[in-house]
């Protein structure tokens, strides 16, 4: 690990699952494990350049369980789904049965999307427990995080604070 300094430490994500997405996906999940006596975490997936330094980033948590940037183009998982499919970025029975169990729990159309390319967290019980079970429903579902993420969230009822793309991230 290497020093950013104000007590921040930077750890370079290790290769575990059988493919770097989900490698990169389990780390973005499962930060509650990864750095386990962090009390705050920011997973930062390299397709963007941060412009403020790592202790900026975690106040902007506020008092939100999550922060992540809103997606620049949608807000809803359903629309999102479609995308996917469109792209073929995964099958259409993978995709299909997690929109099923979405609709089927209730998750509304427009209820948010997120970029998952920054994700700051509080490491608490609440947080672990929607770690699991993101991850479980990554494992069980489409590798593309974002269909998952915001119905866990609204699941548990945790709170995820907007973060604008354009104040904190540069593409490459």
């Amino acid at each position: 690990p290497e020093t950013a300094g104000a007590g921040v430490e930077v750890r370079p994500a290790r290769v575990g699952e059988a493919t770097r997405a989900r490698s990169a996906r389990w780390h973005s999940a499962n930060a509650h494990l990864a750095v386990p006596e962090a009390a705050i975490s920011i997973y930062h997936d390299g397709t963007h350049r941060l412009l403020v330094p790592p202790e900026e980033l975690a106040a902007l948590l506020g008092d939100a369980d999550l922060a992540a940037p809103t997606h620049g183009y949608r807000d809803c998982i359903y629309e999102e789904a479609h995308k996917v499919l469109e792209l073929r970025l995964d099958t259409p029975e993978v995709v299909g049965a997690q929109m099923a169990r979405a609709r089927a729990e209730g998750h509304p159309a427009h209820g948010g999307l997120w970029e998952l390319t920054v994700l700051i967290r509080r490491h608490t019980p609440a947080v672990a427990a929607f770690n699991e079970m993101w991850w479980a429903e990554i494992r069980r579902g489409s590798w593309r995080d974002q269909l998952s993420f915001p119905v866990v969230a609204r699941r548990l009822g945790l709170k995820v604070a907007p973060l604008c793309s354009g104040g904190y991230a540069d593409p490459h």
